[in-house]
């Protein structure tokens, strides 16, 4: 098989992004200051307090263990966190340093859940480090064993897809231009005028379904305005899901409710 050469998603970040969908409070990068530093700020504005080691050369040299334990032992103090996850990164990983050990030395007590994820950008896939972040909740009592299971099913397929038809079928794929948003709109507007039916159908990820389902709200105003049908599919299934998933789901169904806006069909839930 060729080398992909182009950046893909990044294993380290996928893990962070799970378990921020898991309600985690705190989430430590053991590496240095600015590794995944733009996925980290946005991570953020969702609540979750995002901190590192901030591993120096010496640390590269002797071990980043008393850095880490240092670094557990301000966040606790600082934002007093009922749950706390350790992402490991390239540099610990290289490093051989042992993130479990250094939980304990931290000694944060009963009350914090802190436990550990092992990850590094170097896993290939960015799927991985994802299903390490599901393994380590479960272990950590945050996950049940069955949403374990069908997320790692999830997963392993999405990443078989992206092999085959995604980012990963081929060695190198430019930056592809779409058709405009206005390009589309009038699409739809002449369709609702000649009396067609205009399916919508929102297969958006996690968060993003925050962006997309605006959209059933405006074709669902045009079509009043305009005639014609329309059929409305999304995946937005309040059942299934870690916990912030699902509270995604409801709010965005509430507020589409309020709207008056009616989904159709319902095919499975945002992490799908």
């Amino acid at each position: 098989m060729s080398p992909i050469i182009h950046p893909r998603p990044n294993p380290i970040v996928a893990a962070m992004y799970t378990l921020r969908d898991m309600d985690v409070d705190v989430i430590v990068t053991h590496g240095p200051a600015g590794c995944c530093f733009m996925a980290s700020r946005p991570l953020e504005n969702a609540g979750v307090r995002i901190v590192t080691s901030a591993l120096k050369d010496n640390d590269l040299i002797f071990g980043g263990g008393d850095s880490l334990v240092r670094t557990l032992k301000e966040a606790y103090k600082n934002f007093h966190p009922r749950t706390m996850a350790v992402v490991g990164t390239c540099a610990s990983t290289i490093i051989g340093d042992d993130i479990a050990a250094a939980i304990k030395r931290a000694e944060l007590g009963p009350d914090c859940n802190c436990f550990a994820v092992d990850c590094s950008g170097c896993m290939a896939d960015n799927t991985q480090g994802a299903i390490r972040a599901i393994k380590a909740g479960v272990k950590a009592g945050l996950v049940s064993q069955e949403e374990c299971d069908r997320q790692v099913v999830l997963l392993k397929a999405a990443t078989d897809l992206e092999k085959k038809r995604g980012m990963a079928a081929k060695t190198y794929l430019c930056p592809a231009v779409s058709p405009t948003k206005m390009h589309v709109c009038k699409v739809i507007t002449n369709a609702l005028k000649e009396g067609k039916k205009v399916a919508v159908i929102m297969l958006a990820k996690k968060e993003l379904a925050y962006r997309f389902a605006d959209m059933f709200v405006a074709v669902d105003e045009a079509r009043k305005k305009l005639g014609g049908q329309t059929l409305f599919v999304a995946n937005m299934d309040e059942s299934l899901g870690l916990s912030r998933i699902r509270r995604y789901c409801s709010t965005i169904n509430a507020e589409l409710d309020a709207d008056g806006v009616k989904i159709d069909c319902t095919v499975g839930g945002l992490a799908e």
